[in-house]
């Protein structure tokens, strides 16, 4: 029921939007092309069973068309290609409707808690936090990706005092941004899957007595397809993800943390990531440090991974950033502790 309340909203907004676009006539459409592209080395200790250095590279391009009516409100779409050869080549694709009551997606977007919450802050090039692609082992990361880019219906609200609301809707999260969706019947059951999801987020981002304040809190629900072919795969209940963040700033120093806990949709299995960082940013230049842990409970016996970095970042044009850190990560299951040399630049147009 709650659902179909707010699907029945989100329809009631559309509907106003299209009947506000009658007085529309002088508008004309812009089309905006913006993107990244990231690439670095790191050279590691790891010089046994792995190759101890490594050359990555990662970027995308985003088109958006936009058009803003005589009544005030924007329609528009984005369309993300992949830099390189994926199995979603073309990334999220979604319609968007922005005015005074929010802003409005339609198609393959994040999860709306997803594009609230920020990770632990640092210099950068950070092994706990996905702000970055350049890791020994891996990184860790307290964002939660379970329904990224499925299509969805999604709202954000304006900010209200400082405060956004944000919920979304996926019918199906195997319909995913290599997809166009379809009707009902391409959204099949499968036993031991995931079906529909949604999302509800809250932030607040102000200022108090000159002291920076932002606060997030997200949850988002799975829920397991049944009946239907049976599908062999770990997933054997509902699955809920509950994110939060929190960080305050003064001046150019800002201190973070970052939370996740998921119940990974098994009786048998729950991972809980924790970060916790500091930045300094003076002019052109942005310092920091931090760790975190993530911690897989299977059956009782935890398996953790634990992730601590220090690095700079350097602004030297517009959207250029050059920078590197150092690295070091213990993880259960792998027999050498890492310790990393990272090197990059970060390109944004």
């Amino acid at each position: 029921m709650r659902t179909a309340k707010q699907i029945g909203a989100l329809g009631g907004a559309l509907v106003l939007s299209a009947g506000l676009a009658a007085s529309a006539s002088a508008a004309e459409w812009s089309m905006k092309v913006s993107g990244y592209m990231r690439a670095g080395v790191i050279a590691s200790n790891l010089n046994d069973d792995h190759q101890g250095q490594g050359v990555f590279n990662d970027s995308e391009i985003h088109f958006t068309p936009t058009i803003k009516l005589d009544n005030g409100i924007t329609y528009g779409a984005r369309v993300e290609l992949e830099g390189f050869t994926a199995s979603d080549q073309i990334d999220e694709h979604y319609v968007f409707i922005k005015g005074a009551f929010g802003d409005i997606r339609i198609g393959a977007e994040d999860a709306a808690h997803y594009n609230m919450h920020s990770q632990a802050p640092g210099g950068g090039w950070a092994n706990y936090s996905d702000d970055t692609y350049l890791a020994t082992y891996s990184n860790i990361s307290t964002a939660d990706y379970a329904s990224n880019d499925s299509n969805k219906i999604y709202y954000m609200s304006p900010s209200m005092n400082g405060l956004k609301i944000g919920l979304s809707y996926a019918p199906d999260t195997s319909s995913g941004g290599g997809h166009q969706g379809g009707g009902i019947t391409s959204n099949e059951k499968t036993a031991g899957n995931f079906g529909g999801a949604y999302a509800v987020g809250a932030q607040y981002k102000g200022d108090l007595s000159g002291l920076g304040v932002s606060a997030m809190l997200g949850y988002q629900h799975l829920g397991l397809d049944s009946p239907g072919t049976v599908k062999t795969n770990t997933f054997n209940e509902d699955r809920e993800v509950i994110i939060g963040a929190l960080s305050a700033s003064m001046g150019g120093v800002k201190v973070g943390v970052s939370y996740k806990t998921d119940d990974m949709g098994n009786t048998d299995i729950e991972k809980n990531v924790y970060a916790v960082g500091v930045s300094y940013t003076a002019g052109a230049l942005t310092i920091g440090a931090g760790g975190g842990t993530s911690t897989t409970e299977t059956s009782g016996v935890d398996s953790d991974s634990n992730n601590a970095a220090a690095s700079l970042s350097y602004k030297i044009g517009p959207g250029v950033v050059v920078g590197g850190g150092i690295q070091y990560q213990d993880i259960d299951t792998k027999v050498d502790e890492a310790l990393g040399v990272v090197m990059g630049v970060k390109l944004s147009f």
